[in-house]
């Protein structure tokens, strides 16, 4: 029993032992089990990607970080080799680092790059060890990869800061000015070391200051309250100040002070910039001393320039208008050789004075352009005619074709525009020994409110090099040296006009071929004036519908214009270029076909204008039909053949369209009036009829009274001889007193009143006309040898209506005296442009062929 009962107390004991132990592993297996469940949770919800990989480099095992840095799930990714995302540029060193592990080396913190599944690129930090076999072998890799993008762009960003602030600094500290920053408490921050050396002290004793630490009381206070004006406007604050350096010398500072913010928050912080002008302020002021000094010395010539004008415009007026008269008397050859080469070197003297205050004026950039309303077809034509006689003498002939498109109202400078034509068409004059001069004026576009206008003066002269094509537009520069010697001319003429349509908007340029002839052309815009109308419209309700024309020019360009005037207002054109051949038309078609007027230029090869005419009269068939001549010419005494050929229309080239539609209606009307009445030839061949030769020469001046205000003598005598030759009669008086009085006993026509006179100069003395109104309707022309512009503004405030500068040519005064005679019935108006208004066409003076004429027939013109 005791042997049982001991062996029953082993088994119980052993049992229970048994079972404990087995409780043991029970509960050992069922707690490991939980930490590996804690474990394989912790794994799988790491953010870094938690992985395996064989002996070949294949992964066995990813976490669910894996969809986060690879874009897969990790199921997908197993048994893909890793390296296989690895970025090319990275897979070398990747490579190398994971083949340590394979031979038993820990891998740490390698950073690498690997691309998603899309291919987007992601930089990974490894740490790895080698994965061991039951024998120790290394069976595979086991680690992390911690997604560090984020991490390296802010470590670039910082870097590239770092960067920047290391060349920021040295911007800074490399700068000459003086540079510093404040806290909003007005604390030193930082500054450059130029700005810290300036009291002689260094960078690190600046920062952490004041200013009232710094500099004095009455400058820290100073420097406070800019501080405060600068953070309460957020406006820069700019100051100069003197100041004495730390070495005693004297200098200014400009301080400019500008607000900026704080990344961190809103703290207010100030950048200021301390720049030493100590050297600007002292050359800014000898550049002031100098501008003085410049501008004293401008003043000075334009002075010299404007007295000595008028002292030379004033004797030169005497020259020119006494050998106008002069020419118009009975003289010798040689006589009127002598005055002949006296007036051409007058008019030189007064291009090269007109030239020289022109260049002055461009130099000192005292060229200014008015915006004026005026005409432009005629100031083209009225530039342009002035040349017609001088392209005539010199073998050419001066043509204009001025297209109906451009509009007439425009805003601009008409006195500077004809002067740039005056230039281009004198030029053209000049070099073009034969063959035509053509004026072109085109619409080139625009709209309602403005038009663009090219034009273009063609020639058929010399020529230009195509070397010399730019050089020509300089100052005194032409493009030969022996021009000068045998043209003459300054060589400022293109210099001025190119600068005139440069500031007019527009670009003066040249083509042109040696021996062939030259183009000068430039393209303006011009503001269209809605309001304009002008003075006279010759060519309104004018219709030549059914009329039958022949025009006779041996120039095609002209027959070409004139063709296109006449066709325009309905009329039936023919054409040719020779006498003969219009003869020989006008024989055939006359009797089954006849012309209604014939157009017949004056000078023509063979046979010219008149002695076609001739021709035409002696013909019984061919007596009564209308002529009209167009010539180009001013020969003495060919108005007066005109009128003994009873010759129905005298026109002047170049003619505008509406003068030539006008005149020939006029001539249509007045043959039309004058059928009835007999024509019969004269004694010696002379036709004598309806149109009397005195009706053709009479001067529409005729009987005009006009009142002559000038101290010169001979400035009274050369008016005195121009007027009374045009039939007007003439009151001189010698200074505005003399003027006043002389309207209380009559109250003239015009009166022409000259500027600078004793006692009472002209100014005054039109100020205290106009004040009479009696003497509203008067027209006052100011003739003056002072050209420059304040001096015509000053004319026109006091009410002067025109404004001819001294010495003049007898054909521009005439001009100006004949239109505003026209326009004494209408209200006084703004004064035009000189040269604005050509006035209603007349004929020309009479000039005298001296083929057919009888010298000693002609009276004086």
């Amino acid at each position: 029993v005791a042997l049982i009962l001991t062996f029953w107390v082993v088994i119980s004991v052993l049992h229970r032992r048994a079972n404990r132990r087995l409780a043991d592993q029970v509960n050992t297996r069922l707690a490991l089990r939980s930490a590996q469940d804690q474990y394989q949770g912790l794994v799988e919800s790491a953010h870094d990607l938690v992985w395996q990989v064989d002996q070949e480099g294949r992964w066995t095992y990813l976490n669910r970080a894996a969809r986060k840095i690879y874009g897969a799930d990790p199921e997908a990714l197993l048994g893909q080799v890793a390296l296989d995302h690895a970025d090319p540029a990275h897979l070398e060193n990747d490579v190398r680092a994971f083949g340590e592990i394979h031979h038993g080396s820990d891998l740490r913190n390698h950073e690498t790059v690997h691309t998603t599944v899309e291919g987007e690129r992601r930089h990974l930090s490894f740490s790895a060890r080698p994965l061991r076999g039951p024998s120790g072998e290394v069976i595979g890799a086991q680690g992390t990869a911690r997604d560090i993008t984020h991490q390296v762009a802010a470590r670039e960003a910082l870097e590239e800061v770092a960067r920047k602030n290391s060349l920021v600094r040295s911007l800074i500290n490399g700068s000459e000015d003086l540079i510093y920053f404040k806290d909003g408490e007005g604390v030193y921050q930082g500054c450059n070391w130029r700005f810290a050396d300036s009291p002689g002290r260094t960078e690190e004793e600046v920062a952490g200051r004041t200013d009232a630490e710094l500099v004095d009381s009455t400058r820290a206070a100073s420097y406070r309250k800019s501080d405060i004006e600068a953070l309460t406007s957020w406006d820069p604050v700019r100051y100069e100040e003197w100041v004495v350096d730390h070495e005693g010398n004297r200098r200014l500072w400009e301080t400019v002070k500008t607000v900026f913010r704080h990344v961190e928050g809103d703290h207010l912080g100030l950048l200021g910039v301390v720049r030493d002008v100590t050297e600007r302020k002292e050359a800014e002021e000898r550049m002031r001393v100098l501008a003085e000094q410049a501008e004293r010395a401008t003043r000075m010539k334009s002075a010299f320039l404007a007295n000595m004008s008028h002292e030379i415009r004033t004797p030169m007026n005497g020259v020119l208008g006494m050998t106008e008269i002069l020419l118009d008397t009975e003289l010798s050859k040689e006589q009127r050789t002598s005055l002949q080469i006296i007036q051409s070197s007058g008019e030189s003297l007064l291009g090269v004075l007109n030239d020289i205050l022109d260049i002055s004026k461009i130099e000192a950039g005292h060229m200014e352009l008015e915006e004026v309303s005026f005409d432009l077809h005629e100031q083209i034509l009225g530039a342009v005619a002035l040349f017609s006689h001088s392209a005539v003498e010199k073998g050419s002939e001066l043509v204009v074709d001025l297209k109906l498109e451009v509009p007439q109202g425009v805003v601009g400078d008409p006195t500077r525009l004809r002067q740039i034509f005056s230039n281009l068409v004198g030029n053209a004059v000049k070099f073009t020994q034969e063959g035509e001069i053509l004026v072109s004026v085109t619409w080139e576009g625009g709209d309602l409110d403005h038009a663009r206008v090219k034009f273009s003066v063609r020639d058929t002269g010399v020529g230009i090099p195509a070397e010399k094509l730019q050089s020509i537009f300089q100052e005194f520069t032409q493009a030969d040296s022996s021009t000068t010697r045998e043209y003459g001319g300054t060589g400022l003429g293109l210099t001025i006009s190119r600068h005139l349509v440069s500031l007019m908007g527009g670009d003066l340029e040249v083509e042109s071929v040696e021996g062939q002839g030259s183009e000068f052309f430039f393209t303006l815009d011009f503001p269209i004036d809605e309001n304009f109308a002008p003075r006279a419209e010759p060519e309104a309700g004018v219709d030549l519908s059914g009329t039958r024309a022949l025009i006779v020019d041996d120039l095609e360009t002209n027959r070409r214009i004139f063709r296109e005037f006449l066709e325009g207002a309905g009329a039936t054109v023919h054409s040719t270029e020779s006498a003969r051949d219009a003869l020989r038309l006008l024989k055939t078609v006359q009797a089954a076909e006849p012309f209604d007027i014939v157009l017949l230029d004056l000078l023509m090869p063979g046979r010219d204008g008149f002695q076609l005419a001739e021709d035409i009269r002696l013909d019984p068939q061919l007596r009564d039909l209308p002529i009209m001549i167009l010539t180009s010419s001013n020969r003495p005494g060919d108005r007066r053949l005109a009128g003994r050929l009873r010759i129905n229309g005298f026109l002047q080239k170049p003619v505008s369209r509406a003068d030539l539609l006008r005149g020939i209606q006029d001539v249509l009307d007045d043959v039309g009036a004058l059928r009835t009445s007999p024509v019969a030839p004269g004694p010696k061949g002379e036709m004598e009829g309806p149109c009397a030769a005195e009706d053709v020469t009479k001067d529409p001046l005729q009987g005009m009274e006009i009142l002559v205000a000038e101290d010169n003598l001979v400035n009274q005598q050369v008016a005195l001889g121009l007027l009374s030759r045009w039939g007007c009669k003439v009151t001189l008086v010698g200074n505005g007193i003399e003027a006043l009085a002389s309207l209380e006993t009559s109250v003239p026509d015009l009166i022409l009143m000259d500027v600078q006179m004793p006692e009472m100069d002209g100014l005054e003395t039109t100020k205290r006309i106009r004040e009479d109104s009696r003497f509203a309707s008067v027209p006052i022309l100011a003739l003056t040898a002072h050209v420059l512009p304040e001096e015509r503004q000053a004319c026109e405030k006091v009410g002067m209506n025109d404004y001819v500068p001294k010495p003049f040519k007898p054909g521009e005064l005439k001009e100006r005296v004949l239109f505003w005679a026209r326009e004494k019935q209408r209200p006084l108006e703004s004064p035009p442009s000189q040269g604005d208004d050509r006035g209603p066409k007349e004929a020309s003076d009479p000039v005298e062929s001296p083929m057919t004429a009888d010298p000693s027939e002609d009276p004086p013109v």
